[in-house]
């Protein structure tokens, strides 16, 4: 059996912060200095009808996802991010503190030097 390297659980956080400081931010320019803690400058999103490459494109895509959620809507996990070999999953939800879910989803991401080199976001079904 071959012990893994320690990284693994760094990716639970990687996500648990790009939850929080790049889809919970408004701003562009705080949003694409956060993503550049995180994700590869090189990354890719893949959405089920769309693929976004590089960070610049990703960002939009956040801004974009905001600007059509109500504004005390923020993306919270909604379980343990759990890592495997390169990658990692989170399970996460968009409400508000009165308890109304707007979205929920998983977002699967591969990494690469320690930061988010792809990531596939699967939405759930309402």
């Amino acid at each position: 059996m071959q012990q893994l390297n320690g990284s693994e659980p760094a990716f639970g956080a990687i996500l648990l912060g790009n939850l929080n400081r790049v889809f919970n931010e408004r701003n562009a320019a705080r949003r694409l200095e956060a993503m550049a803690e995180f994700w590869a400058e090189d990354a890719v999103m893949f959405e089920a009808d769309t693929v976004h490459f590089g960070l610049k494109a990703i960002s939009d895509n956040v801004g974009a996802v905001q600007a059509r959620l109500p504004e005390d809507i923020r993306f919270m996990p909604a379980g343990e991010a759990i890592a495997n070999h390169g990658s990692a999953m989170l399970r996460w939800q968009a409400g508000s503190e009165d308890g109304r879910t707007a979205v929920s989803g998983t977002d699967i991401a591969m990494f690469k030097n320690q930061r988010i080199h792809s990531m596939h976001v699967y939405l759930d079904p309402f």
